[in-house]
């Protein structure tokens, strides 16, 4: 049985984990925009807009470098990390109040893996990863938000 200590420990434990994902990715995004500006290469099938495709081509070539396209993967990393996580991070802490300590393992477990799964599928351009993991670990917040509310209601 799962007890608050443990479900702290868990909670602590992710937060710093996707603390540490979190500056990984900033640091290779800074290093990445240092080179040149693009668009990550799996989303060109899905019809870039004018704005899009003049920033994938801001130096005045028609050619998507991997110098661009590696910036502007790392970019849309961590702009949906800091988009992201910070939510997911207040829903999972305000959760310990539930008193549900499995769940709020589980829950928080399969979210810090979704984030993980997300950024590191982003970053190596696998397009149906990093929308698994957005999606189960926006999955799991939503579930977590859902389970306060009811909670609220029945304290």
């Amino acid at each position: 049985m799962a007890t608050y200590e443990t479900a702290l420990q868990v909670t602590i434990g992710w937060t710093i984990a996707i603390w540490l994902l979190n500056f990984v990715c900033n640091h290779a995004g800074v290093m990445a925009q240092a080179k040149t500006g693009g668009r990550p290469a799996e989303d060109t099938s899905l019809g870039l807009s004018d704005k899009q495709q003049s920033l994938l081509n801001s130096d005045g070539s028609n050619e998507a470098t991997e110098e661009k396209i590696e910036y502007m993967r790392w970019k849309s990393i961590t702009s949906n990390n800091l988009e992201n996580i910070p939510l997911g991070l207040l829903v999972i802490w305000v959760h310990l109040i539930s008193r549900q300590w499995g769940f709020q393992i589980a829950c928080t477990t399969v979210w810090g893996i979704g984030r993980f799964m997300h950024s590191i599928s982003f970053a190596k351009g696998f397009r149906t990863g990093r929308v698994l993991g957005f999606s189960v670990g926006m999955a799991s917040v939503f579930i977590l938000a859902g389970d306060l509310v009811y909670y609220s209601f029945t304290v």
